[in-house]
């Protein structure tokens, strides 16, 4: 099957892969704040959500998949869309991104419940300024207090700053999808 999206084709198989609907509005506004010249690096790229529509707008993508369903879906995707600036790369992104030694300038962190335990990594891909997009779920009966801990958290291991949460959707009937935009200080 065939998903269209913004311009976007998304070869999909539901009964062998997810793919998210609700996170729509997240991949246009991601797309929409990235820029020209940007290097983008996607964490857990799945089948290209996030991938293909920067790709559009980026100078260049790299997506890390570990799942080979998604990534042989993701390689088919690029190949749908005509893109040649993503380097899809199949592995554990914990051990692919030592290897590329890139420094990027926007990097997607798809992840949940948490893609915490992938953050000292992410830094190692990061430099001053760098916009981080990390998903994680947040209780909704304390939002702004389970936030402002998380960021408590993410400090001790790298002086960032919160440029904005984003509530994404509900997730379960305690919890929202939100992403954090932080922006790398030093």
């Amino acid at each position: 099957k065939i998903h269209k999206e913004s311009g976007i084709l998304y070869k999909i198989d539901a009964k062998k892969i997810m793919f998210a609907k609700g996170n729509i509005n997240e991949r246009h506004r991601i797309a929409k704040i990235a820029k020209k010249n940007e290097i983008v690096l996607d964490m857990f790229a799945g089948i290209g959500y996030f991938s293909l529509p920067l790709a559009k707008k980026v100078k260049e993508v790299y997506a890390i998949e570990l799942n080979p369903e998604s990534y042989k879906f993701l390689i088919e995707n690029i190949k749908l869309n005509k893109i040649n600036n993503i380097k899809a790369i199949k592995g554990d992104c914990s051990k692919v991104i030592s290897k590329l030694k890139i420094k990027a300038n926007r990097i997607i962190m798809g992840y949940l419940p948490s893609p915490f335990k992938f953050l000292n990594i992410a830094f190692k891909a990061s430099k001053k300024g760098t916009r981080i997009h990390y998903s994680c779920l947040i209780e909704r009966k304390n939002q702004k207090k389970e936030i402002k801990e998380l960021l408590k958290k993410i400090k001790r291991i790298k002086k960032v700053k919160l440029i904005k949460a984003v509530r994404v959707k509900g997730y379960s009937p305690s919890k929202n999808h939100y992403v954090l935009d932080l922006k790398i200080l030093k």
